[in-house]
């Protein structure tokens, strides 16, 4: 999906770094979630292990049923229950899927792919994950028509109504996206913006004049993308900010209608 010979163009340091905190804070927030990991051998608890707390010694042998039960009585967001060897079964069947030839997000839902395969048997989670059981094989020509060549993606996040905080628009060509860029690109032209709600059609304008048609984009504000962020299900509070107007996809074509509605009970 990704070109290996992409073009970068115009791209603002502020805006790629704040994109890397976006992601470094997410991991942050997850990181900051307690998990209670047992390991078990022969239906056998082996091993306990609690994020805060560290190694349990002597934990109950008996391995538990009531997953949520269990969370509460352990002070812990989330529980895992793994099978000795299950992990490495995971590794072993997303390897005999690894194709070389493919892309990483190809790579990435065959690793996927054998998680669904052991979820629920081998490996248990409290909450319960939601993973689409996506063939990699079928990935390309779904992702091929759910993202059309020759069109461009917009993502802006706006720190008050005339301040882009970061952005990223990508262009994608014959199955790979082969351009990033940033608002810089229009800002280099003179591009000055009063009000981003307001703003969004000419951004669009500016955007399909110098690099293509744009297919989607996204535009919010600081203070919408952190209670997305936040949230415990964030596909369903992004879809309720574009309900209610605090979030803008523009454009918003049928298709993306379509893969936002299976995001609302995926994420």
């Amino acid at each position: 999906m990704i070109s290996a010979d992409i073009e970068v163009v115009d791209v603002d340091e502020r805006h790629w770094r704040r994109l890397v905190e976006l992601n470094r804070n997410g991991a942050a927030r997850v990181a900051r979630k307690s998990i209670l990991l047992l390991v078990t051998d022969a239906s056998r608890v082996v091993k306990a292990i609690h994020s805060r707390r560290g190694a349990i010694p002597d934990y109950p042998p008996a391995v538990p049923s009531d997953l949520a039960a269990l969370a509460s009585r352990e002070g812990a967001d989330s529980v895992w229950v793994i099978e000795r060897g299950a992990l490495p079964e995971l590794f072993r069947r997303a390897d005999a899927r690894w194709d070389p030839e493919k892309g990483y997000v190809e790579t990435l839902l065959a690793f996927a792919k054998g998680f669904v395969e052991l979820h629920d048997t081998r490996i248990r989670r409290h909450p319960p994950l939601s993973i689409p059981a996506i063939d990699p094989e079928r990935f390309g020509p779904a992702a091929s028509w759910a993202i059309p060549d020759d069109r461009t993606f917009l993502f802006y996040v706006f720190d008050g109504p005339a301040q882009v905080w970061t952005s990223l628009v990508l262009r994608k060509r014959a199955g790979e996206f082969d351009l990033l860029t940033t608002h810089e690109t229009l800002a280099r032209e003179g591009f000055v913006l009063t009000d981003w709600r307001n703003d969004v059609p000419r951004i669009l304008s500016g955007i399909e004049r110098k690099w293509g048609e744009p297919f989607a984009g996204l535009f919010l504000d600081r203070e919408t993308l952190a209670r997305v962020q936040e949230a415990r299900k964030p596909g369903h509070e992004l879809l309720a900010a574009i309900r209610e107007g605090k979030a803008l996809l523009s454009p918003y074509p049928m298709r993306l209608r379509m893969l936002l509605g299976v995001l609302r009970w995926v994420v």
